[in-house]
Protein backbone atom coordinates (compact mmCIF):
# COMPACT_ATOMS: atom_id res chain seq x y z
CA UNK A 1 0.00 0.00 0.00
CA UNK A 2 2.29 2.37 0.70
CA UNK A 3 4.46 1.64 -2.15
CA UNK A 4 1.36 2.63 -4.67
CA UNK A 5 0.74 6.12 -2.20
CA UNK A 6 4.02 6.88 -2.82
CA UNK A 7 4.10 6.26 -6.05
CA UNK A 8 0.58 7.99 -6.49
CA UNK A 9 2.12 11.38 -4.56
CA UNK A 10 5.46 11.57 -6.84
CA UNK A 11 3.04 11.34 -10.24
CA UNK A 12 0.85 14.20 -8.40
CA UNK A 13 3.77 15.92 -8.21
CA UNK A 14 4.88 15.75 -11.38
CA UNK A 15 1.88 16.89 -13.16
CA UNK A 16 0.88 19.39 -10.80
CA UNK A 17 4.07 21.10 -11.69
CA UNK A 18 3.08 20.10 -15.42
CA UNK A 19 -0.33 21.46 -15.20
CA UNK A 20 0.91 24.61 -13.19
CA UNK A 21 3.78 25.25 -15.40
CA UNK A 22 1.92 24.79 -18.54
CA UNK A 23 -1.13 27.52 -17.21
CA UNK A 24 1.51 29.96 -15.99
CA UNK A 25 3.07 29.92 -19.38
CA UNK A 26 0.43 29.88 -21.75
CA UNK A 27 -2.05 32.33 -19.25
CA UNK A 28 -5.01 29.42 -19.94
CA UNK A 29 -6.21 26.46 -17.99
CA UNK A 30 -6.33 23.70 -20.39
CA UNK A 31 -8.49 21.29 -19.01
CA UNK A 32 -7.72 18.09 -21.03
CA UNK A 33 -4.05 18.42 -19.38
CA UNK A 34 -5.90 18.36 -15.87
CA UNK A 35 -7.84 15.00 -16.83
CA UNK A 36 -4.10 13.92 -18.10
CA UNK A 37 -3.22 14.19 -14.44
CA UNK A 38 -5.69 12.42 -13.01
CA UNK A 39 -4.81 9.26 -15.27
CA UNK A 40 -0.83 9.73 -14.56
CA UNK A 41 -1.76 9.73 -10.88
CA UNK A 42 -4.09 6.92 -11.67
CA UNK A 43 -1.51 4.79 -13.73
CA UNK A 44 1.42 5.30 -11.10
CA UNK A 45 -0.61 3.88 -8.29
CA UNK A 46 -1.55 1.07 -10.24
CA UNK A 47 1.32 0.05 -10.78
CA UNK A 48 2.76 0.72 -7.37
CA UNK A 49 0.13 -1.31 -6.07
CA UNK A 50 2.49 -4.34 -8.45
CA UNK A 51 -0.94 -6.07 -9.48
CA UNK A 52 -3.28 -5.34 -6.33
CA UNK A 53 -6.72 -3.83 -7.53
CA UNK A 54 -9.77 -2.41 -5.38
CA UNK A 55 -11.77 0.83 -4.38
CA UNK A 56 -9.09 1.26 -1.71
CA UNK A 57 -6.33 2.10 -4.52
CA UNK A 58 -8.79 4.11 -6.36
CA UNK A 59 -9.60 6.15 -3.64
CA UNK A 60 -6.28 7.28 -2.89
CA UNK A 61 -5.60 7.74 -6.27
CA UNK A 62 -9.01 9.98 -6.56
CA UNK A 63 -7.65 11.72 -3.81
CA UNK A 64 -4.34 12.46 -4.97
CA UNK A 65 -5.14 13.52 -8.32
CA UNK A 66 -7.91 16.31 -6.84
CA UNK A 67 -4.70 17.32 -4.60
CA UNK A 68 -3.11 17.39 -7.31
CA UNK A 69 -5.14 19.65 -9.94
CA UNK A 70 -5.63 22.24 -6.97
CA UNK A 71 -1.73 22.27 -6.27
CA UNK A 72 -1.21 22.99 -10.04
CA UNK A 73 -3.95 25.83 -9.90
CA UNK A 74 -2.19 26.89 -7.20
CA UNK A 75 1.48 26.84 -8.15
CA UNK A 76 0.58 28.94 -11.55
CA UNK A 77 -0.91 31.61 -9.61
CA UNK A 78 1.95 31.96 -7.20
CA UNK A 79 4.71 31.99 -10.54
CA UNK A 80 2.27 34.38 -11.78
CA UNK A 81 2.37 36.94 -8.51
CA UNK A 82 6.01 36.38 -8.38
CA UNK A 83 6.64 37.51 -12.10
CA UNK A 84 5.32 40.57 -10.87
CA UNK A 85 7.38 43.77 -10.22
CA UNK A 86 8.03 43.93 -6.85
CA UNK A 87 6.09 46.75 -4.69
CA UNK A 88 8.38 49.75 -4.38
CA UNK A 89 8.79 53.51 -2.76
CA UNK A 90 12.16 54.60 -3.42
CA UNK A 91 13.81 56.20 -0.50
CA UNK A 92 15.84 58.86 -1.58
CA UNK A 93 16.71 62.21 0.76
CA UNK A 94 13.84 63.60 -1.84
CA UNK A 95 11.71 60.74 -1.12
CA UNK A 96 12.16 60.98 2.44
CA UNK A 97 11.23 64.61 2.69
CA UNK A 98 8.18 64.49 0.80
CA UNK A 99 6.79 61.61 3.52
CA UNK A 100 7.52 63.98 5.80
CA UNK A 101 5.74 67.10 3.96
CA UNK A 102 2.67 65.02 3.22
CA UNK A 103 2.85 64.34 7.27
CA UNK A 104 2.88 68.10 7.56
CA UNK A 105 0.21 68.41 5.56
CA UNK A 106 -1.81 65.68 7.15
CA UNK A 107 -1.24 67.61 10.67
CA UNK A 108 -2.37 70.97 9.49
CA UNK A 109 -5.46 69.55 7.93
CA UNK A 110 -6.46 67.59 11.13
CA UNK A 111 -6.14 71.06 13.18
CA UNK A 112 -8.21 72.83 10.64
CA UNK A 113 -5.36 75.05 9.37
CA UNK A 114 -5.47 75.53 5.58
CA UNK A 115 -2.49 73.86 3.28
CA UNK A 116 -2.39 76.20 -0.36
CA UNK A 117 -0.80 74.40 -3.06
CA UNK A 118 -1.03 75.67 -6.29
CA UNK A 119 -4.09 75.66 -8.26
CA UNK A 120 -4.84 72.02 -9.89
CA UNK A 121 -2.08 70.44 -7.02
CA UNK A 122 -3.06 68.65 -3.97
CA UNK A 123 -1.75 66.31 -1.12
CA UNK A 124 -2.41 63.83 -3.00
CA UNK A 125 -0.74 64.76 -6.39
CA UNK A 126 2.29 66.02 -4.94
CA UNK A 127 5.52 64.36 -5.44
CA UNK A 128 8.26 66.74 -5.65
CA UNK A 129 9.65 69.88 -3.75
CA UNK A 130 7.79 72.49 -5.97
CA UNK A 131 4.66 70.68 -5.80
CA UNK A 132 4.28 71.98 -1.89
CA UNK A 133 3.96 74.93 -0.35
CA UNK A 134 7.18 76.51 0.06
CA UNK A 135 6.55 76.47 3.71
CA UNK A 136 5.43 73.21 4.18
CA UNK A 137 8.88 72.25 2.25
CA UNK A 138 11.10 74.03 4.06
CA UNK A 139 9.71 72.71 7.45
CA UNK A 140 10.24 68.85 6.17
CA UNK A 141 13.07 69.68 4.66
CA UNK A 142 14.14 71.14 8.53
CA UNK A 143 13.11 67.62 10.18
CA UNK A 144 14.83 65.78 7.82
CA UNK A 145 17.81 67.53 8.47
CA UNK A 146 18.14 67.52 12.12
CA UNK A 147 17.72 63.56 12.22
CA UNK A 148 21.43 63.62 10.61
CA UNK A 149 23.38 60.89 8.89
CA UNK A 150 22.34 58.33 10.93
CA UNK A 151 18.97 59.21 11.67
CA UNK A 152 18.21 59.29 8.40
CA UNK A 153 19.93 56.39 7.59
CA UNK A 154 18.04 54.64 10.04
CA UNK A 155 14.50 56.20 8.99
CA UNK A 156 15.56 55.14 5.75
CA UNK A 157 15.37 51.38 6.91
CA UNK A 158 12.61 51.52 7.97
CA UNK A 159 10.68 52.69 5.51
CA UNK A 160 11.96 49.98 3.17
CA UNK A 161 11.43 47.27 6.04
CA UNK A 162 7.51 48.87 5.61
CA UNK A 163 7.43 48.87 2.01
CA UNK A 164 8.86 45.23 2.68
CA UNK A 165 6.36 43.76 4.72
CA UNK A 166 3.69 45.61 2.40
CA UNK A 167 4.74 43.67 -0.48
CA UNK A 168 4.73 40.51 1.10
CA UNK A 169 1.19 41.33 2.18
CA UNK A 170 0.32 42.38 -1.02
CA UNK A 171 1.19 39.37 -2.73
CA UNK A 172 -0.06 36.98 -0.31
CA UNK A 173 -3.56 38.92 -1.00
CA UNK A 174 -2.91 38.17 -4.74
CA UNK A 175 -1.98 34.90 -4.89
CA UNK A 176 -5.93 34.21 -2.54
CA UNK A 177 -7.68 36.03 -4.29
CA UNK A 178 -6.04 34.72 -7.57
CA UNK A 179 -6.44 31.40 -6.94
CA UNK A 180 -10.17 31.40 -5.50
CA UNK A 181 -10.88 33.53 -8.91
CA UNK A 182 -8.99 30.57 -11.10
CA UNK A 183 -12.07 28.06 -10.22
CA UNK A 184 -15.26 27.67 -12.90
CA UNK A 185 -18.06 25.56 -13.82
CA UNK A 186 -15.30 24.09 -16.36
CA UNK A 187 -13.48 22.90 -13.14
CA UNK A 188 -16.26 20.73 -12.17
CA UNK A 189 -16.27 18.51 -15.26
CA UNK A 190 -11.68 18.06 -15.70
CA UNK A 191 -12.09 17.51 -12.27
CA UNK A 192 -14.69 15.15 -12.67
CA UNK A 193 -12.97 13.43 -15.07
CA UNK A 194 -9.18 13.44 -14.03
CA UNK A 195 -10.44 11.92 -10.33
CA UNK A 196 -12.76 9.10 -12.19
CA UNK A 197 -10.10 8.34 -14.47
CA UNK A 198 -7.82 7.98 -11.40
CA UNK A 199 -10.18 5.89 -9.96
CA UNK A 200 -10.81 3.34 -12.34
CA UNK A 201 -7.11 3.12 -13.40
CA UNK A 202 -5.98 2.68 -9.71
CA UNK A 203 -8.62 0.26 -8.75
CA UNK A 204 -8.79 -1.79 -11.86
CA UNK A 205 -12.11 -1.69 -12.73
CA UNK A 206 -11.05 -0.74 -16.82
CA UNK A 207 -13.81 -1.47 -19.38
CA UNK A 208 -12.36 -4.71 -21.03
CA UNK A 209 -13.96 -4.44 -25.04
CA UNK A 210 -12.17 -8.41 -25.31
Amino acid sequence: MSKAVLSGVVAGLIGAAIWGGITYATGVEIGWIAWGVGGLVGLAVRLGASGDEGATHGFIAAVIALASIVAGKFLAVYLFVASLPPFDIPTSPQNMIVGYALDICDERAAKGKPVRFAPGMDAGKASKAEDFPKDVWQEASKQWDKLGADGQQAEIKKRQEIMRQASQFLQGELRTRGFWASFSAFDLLWGFLAVATAFRLASGLVVNED
